[in-house]
């Protein structure tokens, strides 16, 4: 989002005071930067929590999403909403510029049979981009969705690594503050996976396709994306999660989002 001439600087300074001086800016910027971040994935997650509740996949657009800041903005719906995610903002000449990412879909599977209406794409299995005419935004958006819809989620045996167990009662919104602290996440740095053992689940929350969602409280809920027929029978269960805030309509809720669940 700036010149990379100011890391330079820092990196190369010929004293503490200038290389303390070079640190303010970069902090300031980085501030400004996460500001942004926070702002734009807000508005991400109210674009794309409509197709979550219909979809296997998303394809969200907004023309003021900065470029530099897209491939985050995806991990971040990733993570809320574990669907194949892309996130589109304006290029130039009337073309799209796009960030992809999954978690347990081949992306470029998807991408290959967008084919058709794409400029042009690349990338691997998690991460990928890709181009298009602004002109082909629905018609991508609904080959993407198809595309998702006819996907099987990747089955390599991986079991899901938890790294704390927890009771919900520790699940408040400080602890999403100091999470914050972990970002940015990726590859080399996932997010944390939380665990709860021997808890009970109330009644199901009706979503549209394939979701689960579960009310935990006034301010709290737990969905399962394309969960619908994967939960086992049982009366009490452990569940590994990951935790993230979720803004819709004005509202901010804690969101547990499962990532496994037995009996």
């Amino acid at each position: 989002m700036q010149d990379a001439m100011d890391a330079v600087r820092f990196l190369l300074a010929d004293s503490p005071e200038q290389a303390l001086d070079t640190f303010r800016v970069l902090d300031k910027l980085n501030q400004k930067r996460r500001k942004k971040q926070v702002a734009m994935t807000q508005q991400a997650v109210k674009l794309a929590a409509p197709q979550a509740e219909q979809h296997q996949g998303l394809v969200v657009y907004k023309e003021e999403f900065h470029e530099g800041l897209i491939g985050i903005i995806a991990s971040r719906l990733v993570d809320q909403f574990a669907l194949p995610t892309i996130v589109v903002t304006k290029g130039t000449s009337g073309i799209l510029k796009s960030s992809c990412r999954s978690r347990n879909v081949n992306l470029l599977e998807l991408l290959q049979q967008c084919a058709g209406v794409l400029e042009k794409f690349g990338g691997h299995a998690n991460a990928a981009g890709c181009s298009f005419k602004e002109e082909n935004l629905e018609l991508f958006r609904e080959k993407f969705h198809q595309a998702c819809l006819q996907a099987a989620p990747a089955t390599d045996g991986k079991k899901v690594q938890a790294d704390l167990e927890v009771n919900l009662e520790m699940l408040n919104f400080e602890l999403l503050d100091r999470l914050k602290d972990l970002e940015p996440h990726g590859q080399a740095n996932r997010k944390p996976v939380f665990v709860v053992k021997n808890i009970p689940l109330p009644e199901t929350i009706p979503m549209q396709g394939k979701h689960l969602k579960w009310g935990l409280g006034a301010d709290m809920e737990m969905v399962y994306w394309n969960g619908a027929g994967r939960v086992p029978e049982g009366e009490v269960f452990d569940i590994a999660f990951t935790l993230s805030t979720n803004n819709f309509r004005g509202k901010e809720t804690r969101q547990l989002t499962i990532q496994a669940i037995s009996s």
